[in-house]
């Protein structure tokens, strides 16, 4: 029994997956890096017109 429990551990340990905590985007197969600075983003008023949109974002 312990023997068992000993192995099951063990396949648990080995059998494991990605746990999806993050996620990167890439371009071109390279993963895309951002500078550490901060930057402020502004919203195109063309791009997203008065109303349910733009009160979204």
């Amino acid at each position: 029994m312990k023997l068992t429990r000993i192995l099951l551990g063990a396949a648990l340990a080995l059998v494991t997956t990605n746990a999806g905590a993050f996620s990167y985007s890439t371009c071109l197969g390279e993963k895309l890096k951002w500078p550490s600075n901060s930057k402020q983003l502004r919203v195109n008023l063309t791009s997203f017109p008065a109303g349910y949109w733009l009160n979204g974002v």
